[in-house]
């Protein structure tokens, strides 16, 4: 990857692919800037034939991204082409480190985009699964609350129990429900019974 900018420009880009005999691939909102080999379309990049040959990659969200995860000390990058493979290889690098896993998306202009969240839940579950079948009964649920925006916040505010409490899985038989016109609620029936919540 080449770049240090926060949107990697594109004759920066074109200068580091020549010095070093690289292909460059890329995009800038979606078009293929000029001088640059190909865009970063997967069916293009197969086109013209990028197997065992550096390519330099230099595009509007993507890029970003992967700057500033540089100073990591891994980081894998994966899609629904290669999500299996690419939670196999995350979990043998957590392991080898002992090192803790994380899953950012590029995102789209700075915001949320679909297409990557699909993207990123496949790989998670592949990295659970993947962990099971290492005989590790991971659970994601714990860390993500904790480090996310509501977790922190509760647990400056000292109520680091709710956080703890609300990662409980299928610990409750209760549904609510909004607007939907029901004969009272009930608690689904279960072996032994679920704890009240």
């Amino acid at each position: 990857m080449f770049t240090r900018d926060r949107h990697c420009h594109a004759e920066r880009g074109r200068r580091l692919a020549r010095g070093r005999g690289s292909l460059l691939a890329g995009e800038r909102d979606g078009r293929t800037p000029r001088g640059f080999d190909a865009n970063n379309s997967p069916l293009e990049l197969r086109t013209i034939g990028v197997r065992d040959r550096e390519v330099g990659l230099c595009t509007t969200n993507g890029t970003t991204v992967l700057q500033r995860l540089r100073r990591m000390p891994t980081v894998l990058i994966g899609c629904l082409l290669n999500a299996r493979v690419c939670a196999e290889e995350t979990l043998e690098e957590a392991e080898s480190q002992g090192a803790e896993i994380g899953v950012v998306c590029a995102g789209q202009r700075g915001r949320v985009a679909l297409d990557d969240m699909v993207a990123a839940g496949v790989i998670v579950d592949n990295i659970v699964e993947a962990a099971a079948g290492h005989g590790h009964a991971w659970r994601l649920t714990d860390a993500a609350l904790w480090e996310s925006d509501s977790g922190r916040l509760l647990a400056a505010l000292g109520a680091g129990d709710d956080i703890a409490f609300c990662a409980r899985i299928d610990t409750s038989s209760t549904v609510p429900a909004l607007g939907v016109r029901l004969h009272g609620f009930r608690d689904v029936a279960t072996p032994g019974g679920l704890p009240q919540t």
